[in-house]
C-alpha cells in the first residue's frame, strides 16, 4: 500500500460540521506553500485558522508539522481554552484512490496544585469526487495521557485531574470506502487547562524527538494504494518513520 502522510492541517469548507467551538476567526492563515503535487497526490488551499500548526516542511515525500505556540495555561483559579482549524484539499494521482486518513498528535502536560488539562479533536473527511459527493466522515479525537511523575495512564474520555506531569498521544483512524480520488480535510483541535486556588496547568501541542532530526510533531496519514505495485508515501510524517515503513515492506 502507498502510505502518504499529509501533516498537520485542514481547511474551512466543512464548517457546518465543525466542532462545537466557536471557530469564527479572522482571515485563514495559508500554509507557505498551500498548494503542491508529487506523483501520487496533490493538494491545494492548505491553511488554518490561527496559524497555530504552523507550515509544513516538505522533505521528499513528507510534510512535517511544528506546531507554534498552540498552548493552554491557567494559574490560581483561571482556566484556558485554545483552538485552531486546519484544512486542505486533497486528490489521489489518476489511477488511485485515498482508502484511509490517520492523524497522530503529540503533546505534553503538567498540573501543580489543583488543576485539569485536556486535548479535545474532531476530524471530518468530506467527498469531493462523484458518486457520493459531499459524503461526511467524521471521528472524534483518541487521547492517552502518560503521567510520568505518578507512573500511570489515562485514557480519554478520562484526564489528568491531579499533580502530576507527563506526555499525551493523540490519534484519528477513518477508513474510506473504494472509489475516493479527492477529500476535504478538516481538523478541529482544543487544547483546554483549568485550575484551582494557588495551583496550575499547563498543555500543548509539540514534537516528539528532534525536529532537526526530521521527527514529526503532527501527522496525517492518507493510504493511496497504487494499482500495479506496493510502496509507501508519507504525507505529513517524519523521515525516521518513512524509512521504517520502507524496511518492513522489503522484508515482508
Amino acid at each position: 500500500m502507498l502510505r502518504t502522510t499529509c501533516l498537520g492541517a485542514t481547511l474551512c469548507a466543512v464548517s457546518a460540521v465543525a466542532l462545537a467551538c466557536d471557530f469564527a476567526y479572522a482571515a485563514p492563515v495559508a500554509w507557505s506553500n498551500t498548494n503542491g503535487s508529487n506523483s501520487s497526490i496533490s493538494w491545494s488551499n492548505g491553511q488554518s485558522d490561527k496559524g497555530l500548526f504552523g507550515n509544513p516542511t516538505v522533505d521528499g515525500n513528507s510534510f512535517l508539522f511544528f506546531p507554534s505556540n498552540f498552548e493552554a495555561t491557567a494559574s490560581n483559579g483561571t482556566a484556558q481554552t485554545t483552538s485552531d482549524r486546519l484544512s486542505f484539499k486533497l486528490t489521489a494521482a489518476e489511477g488511485k484512490e485515498i482508502q484511509q486518513i490517520n492523524i497522530r498528535e503529540y503533546g505534553d502536560w503538567s498540573i501543580i496544585g489543583n488543576g485539569g488539562v485536556k486535548a479535545v479533536g474532531a476530524l471530518y473527511i468530506t467527498r469531493l469526487n462523484s458518486p457520493g459527493f459531499g459524503t461526511v466522515w467524521s471521528e472524534t479525537l483518541n487521547v492517552v495521557y502518560d503521567d510520568l511523575e505518578n507512573a500511570t495512564i489515562i485514557q480519554s474520555p478520562s484526564r489528568p485531574k491531579v499533580e502530576g506531569s507527563g506526555t499525551w498521544d493523540g490519534n484519528f483512524s477513518i477508513d474510506l470506502p473504494d472509489g475516493v480520488t479527492s477529500v476535504q480535510v478538516v481538523l478541529n483541535n482544543i487544547l483546554q487547562a483549568t485550575s484551582g486556588t494557588g495551583g496550575s496547568a499547563f498543555i500543548q501541542k509539540k514534537g516528539v524527538g528532534d525536529p532537526a532530526d526530521g521527527d514529526a510533531q503532527f501527522l496525517i496519514e492518507a493510504v493511496v494504494p497504487e494499482p500495479a505495485s506496493i510502496s509507501l508515501l508519507v504525507l505529513g510524517g517524519g523521515a525516521l518513520l518513512l524509512r521504517r515503513r520502507r524496511n518492513a515492506d522489503n522484508n515482508n
